[in-house]
């Protein structure tokens, strides 16, 4: 698997996650529904959004490397 299809997989599955957690949330309203958004989906989405800027900075070098070894 590339890395750009690897980086569309993780937005994808990190996105129907969101959504199940959106329809969860629609009835699970309580503190401790806002706690586990708190404490484990807001850090995991920023950790997401990290690797995803990360891979398309690899992409970009490994571009670079293919077309200077080329």
């Amino acid at each position: 698997m590339s890395l750009v299809e690897s980086r569309g997989q993780l937005t994808k599955v990190f996105r129907d996650l969101m959504n199940r957690w959106m329809m969860v949330r629609s009835d699970w309203n309580d503190a401790r529904a806002q706690y586990f958004e708190q404490q484990y989906l807001l850090p995991l989405e920023i950790e997401v959004r990290k690797a995803v800027a990360a891979m398309d900075h690899m992409n970009i070098v490994l571009n670079k490397i293919t077309q200077d070894c080329e």
